[in-house]
């Protein structure tokens, strides 16, 4: 078992922190994008636009760094369901995939995007061992 107080865990934690302060960055400056246009100061309303997309790209970055650091043991999981998320006009499924630590069934919805029909697929991921309901799914894909 891992030591929650290792120097590995405070960085995972500092990450993690990094992470929030960008998304709460991002809220202040599309708040302040918002007030922008509403006053019309149409210069300020770009200098928050082009302050907000690298708060957004930052966020996911300090997010999956924390997650890579946090997450170390290899699981392999079963998709049990899927479930479609929309985001505005488009829509995507997720896999609900089952597996086991300990004798312990753990169920988390992943972050990837699946096919209807992935029910019966197997998922290779990561799970942190102080919290399993923490998951890294390994990555798939031509740019890994």
């Amino acid at each position: 078992m891992p030591d929650p107080n290792s120097p590995e865990r405070q960085k995972a934690a500092k990450l993690g922190v990094a992470s929030k302060v960008c998304k709460v960055l991002t809220f202040v400056f599309f708040g302040g994008m918002f007030l922008g246009a509403l006053t019309t100061q149409s210069p300020s309303f770009l200098v928050l636009f082009f302050l907000m997309i690298p708060m957004i790209i930052l966020s996911e970055v300090f997010k999956s760094k924390e997650l890579k650091i946090r997450c170390t043991v290899r699981a392999t999981a079963f998709c049990v369901d899927t479930v479609r998320r929309k985001s505005g006009k488009h829509s995507t499924r997720h896999p609900i995939v089952e597996f086991d630590v300990k004798g312990v069934t753990h169920t988390v919805e992943l972050s990837v995007s699946c096919s209807r029909d992935a029910v019966g697929d197997i998922y290779t991921l990561y799970y942190d061992p102080l919290d399993p309901d923490t998951v890294r799914p390994e990555r798939r894909g031509l740019f890994d």
